[in-house]
């Protein structure tokens, strides 16, 4: 069964319209409903008073803020995208959910067949506390969807439109291992196999640091 989506279609409101429709996605999420959605109102916000303030100054001449602003709705806009991505996962299609989350619905379920299943992945390079993986062979999808486990039942889930993802904020000096899958309109699709890595608390302090095996 097809399912139903958020659509993401900025690209042509004015600065006036982009603004005022971002205010109200941020008031829509603030629901209890939307709590896991990152990321948060209360991130995004800030920005789009910022952007409010810069076409106020712009307006009114001060025109050497015009690349400013234009970066600030750049900025909102990559970050109204993952929420719009961290929507599609939440609600999977229940229209109950999408009808409330403030971001425009598909007029018609999306046409695709569900993702396919990718290659394990591979560490691409890391600094401190922070490592980046990239997933190949995954077709199909609006977004991936990685998931992190660790120790004493760490799980940590990321979302990303772009194979090559950042993964931060996890435990370091364990081991743990990642797994993805696409997401599309149409469901999850399977997970990949695991690739196990150390993400190291201080990488200056590592010679030579090196990916576990698989």
């Amino acid at each position: 069964m097809r399912k139903r989506f958020v659509r993401f279609n900025f690209k042509r409101m004015t600065n006036r319209g982009f603004v005022g429709h971002a205010l109200a996605i941020q008031t829509a999420l603030s629901n209890d409903m939307f709590s896991t959605v990152q990321p948060s109102p209360a991130e995004v916000r800030p920005l789009i008073l910022e952007m409010q303030s810069l076409l106020t100054q712009t307006d009114l001449g001060y025109t050497m803020l015009r690349g400013k602003r234009d970066q600030v709705r750049a900025t909102i806009t990559d970050m109204l995208y993952r929420q719009s991505m961290s929507v599609n996962l939440l609600a999977n299609g229940d229209m109950n959910v999408l009808c409330q989350c403030g971001f425009d619905i598909s007029k018609e379920p999306e046409r695709m067949p569900e993702p396919t299943k990718g290659f394990i992945p591979k560490l691409l390079r890391q600094a401190d506390e922070v490592v980046w993986l990239t997933c190949d062979g995954i077709e199909y999808q609006n977004f991936y969807e990685v998931e992190v486990a660790g120790p004493d039942g760490f799980i940590k889930s990321y979302i990303s439109k772009k194979k090559k993802m950042m993964l931060e904020d996890l435990p370091v000096d364990v081991v743990l291992n990642a797994h993805v899958r696409g997401v599309n309109s149409r469901g999850n699709g399977p997970w990949t196999g695991s690739i196990n890595f150390i993400v190291y608390g201080n990488i200056q302090d590592k010679i030579h640091p090196k990916k576990i095996s698989e």
